[in-house]
């Protein structure tokens, strides 16, 4: 299980975390929006919705209920979904003409990521089986799927980890048992682009140059950034604390800066309590953090996206 998963089932549980120390803020708060509007996962009253907003804040929607792990096409028309944690749907920008593309009854579909043109995704789905004990196991994999819900197709083991469909070359890029993997979308040319590496999100940039992550680490969670050409890897900033960042990591549309949520707390009787949820964004260099928006107490598990 994925280190995301892994951090909402402590959050469901009620694991305690104290207060996250806050990046290092400038004071243009008006810098690296970007434009378009951000969809991001919530958690609230025991069920999982999706939402979208302005990068201000502003225009709040529902846009799908009993929903997670929001992903916008790369035309901006489309918003795909999971429905915890059973079927991969997709709806319009507006929510309205949702449409199934695969139903999973007796496993799981996680992390939608659309290919470049915006006809196709690719998803992870896990498959339960009885392993050689006569205990319930499970094997998860990369499938492709195109967005009416047809020619869907399985590629290779994944090991319940994220993808991201390149927008520069259409490759696949997903978390392997050996580290960062990739393949085409018709199962060939699979390779390991680094080894022993870990993580909970994917997200290129709009070049398709750089490849964004959170991960985990004995600190807390991690913002990396892959360079796809040089296959250098940098760790950005350590977030401390903090659970909403751990499953949120987009690129803004202009492709400079990077987004993520952040918890933020507040204390009442000598009781500290999450009171609210940031979204910030961080140049690729690991400087600049920027507070943009205050989104409602539940969101963040359950993933971040940014429209073009």
């Amino acid at each position: 299980m994925s280190f995301a998963r892994i951090i909402v089932l402590a959050a469901l549980i009620g694991v305690s975390t104290a207060p996250p120390v806050a990046p290092a803020l400038v004071a243009e708060e008006s810098q690296g929006s970007g434009g378009g509007r951000v969809a991001f996962g919530s958690y609230e009253s025991g069920a999982y919705n999706v939402y979208t907003a302005a990068p201000s804040g502003a225009a709040l929607r529902l846009v799908a209920e009993d929903a997670t792990d929001p992903v916008w096409s790369p035309d901006g028309r489309w918003l795909a979904y999971v429905a915890p944690f059973a079927a991969l749907l997709r709806v319009r920008a507006d929510g309205t003409r949702a449409r199934r593309l695969a139903v999973d009854g007796r496993g799981a579909i996680y992390y939608p990521s659309w290919s470049p043109d915006s006809r196709w995704l690719s998803f992870t789905r896990m498959i339960p089986f009885i392993n050689e004990e006569g205990d319930e196991d499970g094997r998860s994999y990369i499938y492709v799927v195109r967005r009416d819900g047809r020619r869907m197709r399985r590629l290779n083991r994944s090991f319940l980890e994220p993808s991201a469909w390149s927008p520069r070359d259409g490759t696949i890029v997903f978390g392997h048992r050996l580290g960062l993997a990739a393949i085409r979308p018709d199962g060939t040319r699979f390779r390991i682009l680094r080894r022993d590496l870990t993580m909970s999100r994917l997200s290129f940039s709009p070049s398709g140059h750089h490849l964004a992550m959170t991960a985990s680490s004995d600190q807390g969670p991690l913002i990396r950034v892959f360079d796809m050409r040089t296959r250098r890897l940098r760790t950005l900033t350590v977030l401390k604390g903090n659970i909403a960042a751990a499953s949120t990591i987009t690129w803004t549309p202009d492709g400079r800066r990077l987004a993520y949520l952040w918890d933020e707390y507040g204390t009442a009787d000598g009781i500290t309590r999450k009171v609210s949820t940031g979204l910030y964004t961080i140049r690729p260099d690991g400087t600049g953090s920027v507070r943009l928006a205050t989104l409602p107490a539940s969101a963040g598990l359950g993933g971040l996206s940014w429209a073009p």
